[in-house]
């Protein structure tokens, strides 16, 4: 199992740097190479290359106006971090890779999240490199450890449930089959699986909506076994995609058979090779793009390649690695995400890397007994967090074997437990498909084996779905009326909170633009002094900022919990209407009413009109004569026939005879 001390550094406009902070463990590992011999680096950024707030702004909107409708409306309604996107989703600035390329031995590709390129050196081409105006630091490449799968003949009696067959343990002991029976089986939710390869023609997948496939080893869309692959590459990928998805009555049903999947092949096992980091975040951001709700990945690094030294304890952070970085930028995307602890127990820090990451659910594994594995790696993180959240069955877990169409096998790894947890979360999102990914994982959290006393270990213990399912229920805490507008003194933010608990009063916290390997929690400022009273439903923020940003509001109740709002997006505080532009609308997602708002370079004939995807226009906002300046329209949710606009993805668009301009919106009913 490798690993990669990273420093991620994503300033706004160029930056100058000196001479590049080397890591002491890629000096060590290019003088142990022979001469000539090259060795897998990454070369960090200092910026995107942006000379002007201004031009970095139109790059963000250029991504936005170009998303996928799927990715869109999750970003829309999930996405944690202020706005639909930011520098992480950009390119790496060419001009910096063009001057790095005739200075190293290979270019490999480049990094856009950690904002850094990925090469081969030689110890004689790491002065130059490190001289480069832009390259702020020089770290080792990591290298991907594959927890491997133990197969067993299983000691666990016969089911008498004939449907989950041989599964019926795994998936009872986490309460899927209750959730199953309430009707929720992952169905309208999207699963992007992370792997080494798939046998996608198994019989487990017969009946299985498989969307897309993406080989980014081989860079085609086969993830099947190809003429040059291990005979055995798609065996760790068929056993988590089955364990997860499968559906053949009477052999074995995963908790999502009803989800649609997409297929990454990132891992190469016939050899380690310095793009690995690479392809893992080609997959992430593959699937991201495509609109995956879920992702599951029971891959893990840890250890740099063959004979070299071991990183620190202290790099398993959550904000280190280059993986942890990709997983961090998912999470903030709103996607909910399950990864393998790791096989390295037992031991205090024995967890690889993407479990370090905050906010995602990392799993331990245990026996059918509800006993851990020995084998099931251990937290906390270097800066105390408690790992994993979770544990499902991974000691002789029943699933698909690659070595036929219709064989199976008993496995054992947290590899096989990380498919349970992340089906789990595909029937939750179908469940609560407006909670937000800190309400659902908190929900797992708080209803799993033992939540009043989580450790190290079994993290807060053994899932159970359905009894996490109760407590997202109607009866649970609900945010609603929740919105932020500027006015002349600052911006309102407005929030109403139901539930049955007694209300002790409410907290406000402001999330400015960030660095992507900031904490969450760090992200916040804490505007009020004193805890806002329990009647309180409206804050002035004197202070808000030119650009835009977002709140959360946190309740606090008597039986002692903290309940978090989604983030309640402040638009940039418009110009002075130099040139014509169209601000994005609010709120969005919406359920019923919509405000607009443009701005007038000139007094011009306009038309503000609302379109579906076909390009129909559905609702005329505005139409005539209007001066020149600033304007607002609130729109009803109406169509021009008089019925309601049904749930969807739509355009609205602003035309002039001299500008035309659109952007997304997403209706909720």
């Amino acid at each position: 199992m490798k690993r990669l001390l990273l420093l991620l550094l994503l300033p706004t406009l160029i930056l100058a740097a000196g001479t590049a902070e080397v890591s002491p463990l890629l000096r060590l590992q290019l003088d142990a190479a022979a001469p000539g011999e090259v060795v897998g680096a990454w070369a960090y950024f200092t910026d995107k290359g942006f000379s002007t707030e201004l031009d970095r702004r139109d790059a963000i909107n250029g991504y936005i106006a170009a998303m996928n409708p799927d990715q869109y409306e999750r970003r829309a309604l999930h996405r944690s971090a202020p706005g639909l996107a930011d520098e992480r989703d950009l390119p790496v600035h060419e001009p910096y890779i063009d001057a790095l390329r005739p200075l190293v031995t290979n270019y490999l590709g480049a990094s856009s999240i950690a904002n850094a390129a990925c090469i081969e050196i030689t110890a004689d081409q790491l002065d130059a490199v490190a001289a480069l105006e832009h390259v702020i630091a020089l770290r080792p490449v990591a290298h991907c450890y594959l927890p491997e799968l133990e197969t067993a003949t299983s000691p666990i009696p016969d089911t008498t449930d004939l449907d989950y067959g041989n599964s019926s343990t795994q998936i009872e002991q986490i309460q899927v089959d209750e959730l199953h029976n309430a009707g929720y089986d992952g169905t309208g939710v999207t699963v992007l699986m992370l792997d080494t390869g798939f046998r996608t023609d198994h019989e487990a997948f017969d009946l299985v909506n498989l969307v897309d496939e993406y080989d980014f080893v081989n860079d085609d869309d086969d993830v099947d076994n190809e003429t040059g692959d291990d005979p055995d590459s798609w065996d760790h990928g068929t056993a988590t995609w089955g364990a997860l998805g499968g559906y053949v009555p009477g052999t074995l049903i995963g908790p999502a058979f009803g989800a649609d999947f997409l297929l990454a092949k990132t891992e190469d096992i016939t050899q380690e090779v310095n793009q690995e980091e690479l392809w893992y975040e080609a997959g992430i951001q593959w699937g991201e793009g495509l609109g995956a709700d879920v992702a599951s990945s029971s891959l893990g690094y840890r250890l740099f390649d063959s004979g070299q030294q071991d990183y620190e304890y202290e790099d398993l952070d959550g904000e280190t690695t280059v993986v942890a970085q990709a997983v961090n930028w998912a999470r903030d995307n709103g996607m909910l995400i399950a990864n393998a602890m790791g096989n390295d127990g037992p031991g205090d820090g024995t967890l690889i890397s993407p479990a370090d990451c905050d906010g995602i659910l990392s799993c331990g594994a245990v026996d059918s007994s509800g006993d851990l594995a020995s084998f099931s790696s251990w937290g906390p993180t270097y800066d105390g967090r408690t790992k994993p959240e979770v544990c499902a069955m991974g000691l002789y877990t029943y699933a698909p074997d690659s070595g036929s169409t219709s064989s199976y096998y008993w496995f054992s790894g947290t590899s096989l437990s990380t498919p349970l947890v992340g089906g789990v979360l595909a029937c939750l999102r179908q469940y609560a498909p407006t909670a937000s990914v800190a309400d659902i994982r908190q929900a797992l959290m708080d209803t799993a084996t033992q939540s009043d006393s989580p450790d190290n270990q079994y993290g807060w213990g053994i899932v159970q779905a359905m009894d996490a399912a109760d407590e997202m229920s109607s009866d649970a805490p609900v945010w609603s009326e929740l919105s932020a507008e500027r006015e002349d003194t600052g911006a309102l933010i407005r929030w109403s909170f139901s539930t049955e608990e007694q209300v002790l009063g409410f907290n406000l916290y402001r999330i400015e633009e960030r660095p992507a390997d900031a904490h969450t929690d760090e992200s916040r400022l804490r505007l009020n002094d004193a805890q806002l009273e329990p009647a309180a439903g409206a804050w002035l923020d004197t202070t808000a900022p030119a650009a835009a940003c977002a709140y959360r509001i946190e309740a606090l109740t008597a039986d002692g919990s903290n309940h978090l709002s989604n983030p309640i997006n402040l638009q940039e505080q418009p110009g002075n209407a130099a040139t014509t532009s169209l601000e994005a609308c609010f709120p969005n997602p919406a359920r019923d009413s919509v405000s607009f708002a443009f701005s007038l370079a000139e007094a011009s004939s306009v038309e503000l009109a609302v379109y579906d995807l076909a390009g129909r226009r559905v609702a005329l906002v505005v139409d005539g004569e209007l001066s020149a300046g600033r304007h607002e329209y609130l729109w009803n949710g109406g169509t021009e026939s008089g019925g309601a606009l049904e749930s969807g993805v739509y355009f609205y668009s602003l035309s002039t005879p001299d500008h035309r301009e659109s952007r997304r919106l997403v209706i909720l009913r």
